[in-house]
């Protein structure tokens, strides 16, 4: 969901289960796997159009790549898991994620989406007093409202990975 629609709220309650483990934010795709994937495709990119060869393209094929990717992503999954040894689901909260549901079906194509949606006004006023309160967010209701949608129409991609998908 959205910044300030209830995810802490929803995560608190799935994270209560005896078998999973969460933590607040990993932001593993947002903010590792992504921008290395746009970096890795941007140089690749590069030195197939005759530019200069430089960048870890040169040295790792994609399926190298990926496979790096995938081995940070298990390993930071593992130190997790051992947090609650009887886990065997992880939840990780990260607003951001919604951005990177194709990602994350690649990497994790077991992964659930749980999408939290809430009254995009009640969303603006909450991100308004944020701003206000604790110095993050936004005072505009416009950008508010834009960001709440982009969030919404972002996550609801997701939609697509039949039977993962709740709403």
């Amino acid at each position: 969901g959205s910044p300030r629609s209830g995810t802490r709220w929803i995560q608190a309650m799935v994270a209560a289960h005896p078998e999973t483990v969460s933590t607040v934010e990993l932001t593993m795709f947002p903010y590792y796997l992504s921008p290395w994937i746009k970096r890795w495709t941007k140089e690749k990119n590069n030195i197939d159009n005759g530019g200069a060869v430089k960048g870890l393209p040169h040295l790792l094929s994609r399926e190298d790549f990926d496979e790096l990717c995938g081995d940070l992503l298990e390993k930071s999954y593992c130190r997790l898991l051992e947090r609650n040894p009887k886990a065997n689901v992880i939840l990780e909260k990260t607003p951001e994620n919604a951005f990177h549901v194709e990602l994350i079906n690649y990497f994790v194509p077991q992964s659930k989406f749980i999408h939290i949606i809430r009254d995009g006004r009640d969303v603006a006023c909450s991100m308004r007093n944020a701003a206000r309160k604790l110095g993050h967010q936004t005072e505009s209701i416009s950008l508010a409202a834009r960001t709440w949608r982009d969030y919404v129409y972002a996550a609801r991609r997701a939609s697509r990975f039949q039977g993962r998908y709740i709403e």
